[in-house]
């Protein structure tokens, strides 16, 4: 079943995590995903393999929680570019301060989403 998906990514030693989780949590198939990587360039290919649609302020989902990622579904897209652009730029200067929110996905595509890597 395809479902909304929130994508966080951030370093964790000398690695990048990119975590992915589902806004239905309860069921093993919506238990989060994440992946680890080396490379920068790498959270990018997985990110544009997710292409996100919009982009959250963290704040915003501790307050809200879930069902605000359902009310911003309906937001207008903006360029994935753009997203990614800005995230990557996040995870370099910090502890990110936003999500992405991904497009309906199935578990299945998110995983071999989260498997891509850059050349």
């Amino acid at each position: 079943m395809k479902r909304l998906w929130y994508v966080e990514a951030g370093k964790r030693g000398d690695a990048f995590v990119v975590r992915v989780c589902n806004v239905f949590d309860g069921s093993e198939d919506d238990e989060p995903v994440e992946t680890e990587v080396s490379r920068l360039v790498d959270v990018e290919a997985i990110l544009r393999a997710i292409g996100p649609f919009a982009r959250i302020p963290r704040r915003y989902m501790e307050v809200e929680g879930f069902g605000g990622l359902l009310r911003i579904a309906s937001f207008p897209k903006s360029p994935a570019k753009e997203l990614i652009a800005q995230e990557l730029a996040d995870i370099e200067s910090g502890p990110g301060s936003s999500i992405l929110v991904s497009p309906f996905l199935t578990r299945r595509e998110i995983s071999r989403c989260l498997r891509r890597r850059a050349p």
